[in-house]
This record gives C-alpha cells, sequence and structure tokens, in this order.
C-alpha cells in the first residue's frame, strides 16, 4: 500500500542540485519508491535512524556518498534532504 508522500522545500532544492551535478537520480526514484510502498530496503542502502537535528528521521545511502532523509509518519512519509555528507551535515 502506498503512503501519503510530503517533499520539504530543501528537498526540492536539493533534488534539484542532485540532477545539475549529475547524478543518477534512478537509483533514487527507486529507494523512494521502495520507501513509499512501505518496503524494507536492501542492506546496501544502510538505513539507519538519526539522532540531534533529524530526531524522529531515517537516512539511507543511495551511493558512497550522497543519503536520502526522510522520515515515516503512520499517515506516509516526508522527504526531507538529499545530498552528500558535507551538504547534508555541515
Amino acid at each position: 500500500m502506498n503512503k501519503n508522500v510530503h517533499y520539504t522545500t530543501q528537498f526540492r532544492k536539493d533534488f534539484k542540485l542532485c540532477i545539475k551535478r549529475g547524478y543518477n537520480m534512478k537509483q533514487l526514484k527507486s529507494i523512494m519508491k521502495l520507501l513509499e510502498s512501505g518496503k524494507e530496503l536492501p542492506e546496501k542502502n544502510k538505513d539507519h535512524s538519526l539522532t540531534g537535528n533529524y530526531l524522529d528521521c531515517r537516512e539511507c545511502h543511495v551511493q558512497f556518498d550522497w543519503l536520502l532523509i526522510y522520515q515515516l509518519l503512520d499517515s506516509g512519509i516526508i522527504f526531507i534532504r538529499t545530498g552528500s555528507h558535507s551538504d547534508l551535515f555541515s
């Protein structure tokens, strides 16, 4: 069952930046589809919960230094940020 999907304004900006950088957006979209459908991500994506500024959020790896931060809610999912470690945690 697909969840209600929301995107933060910052996520939309991050998404455009990833396109500009030439990232393979098909990889990101396939991970997002898995999350939207409520399926577990493969181990290679290193899905885990976060603390600090991103308490109650989760992070997974799209590629080695390309991350996706999202929040799962009973009502759906919010895609919060995407980008490199330095983009998201500096």
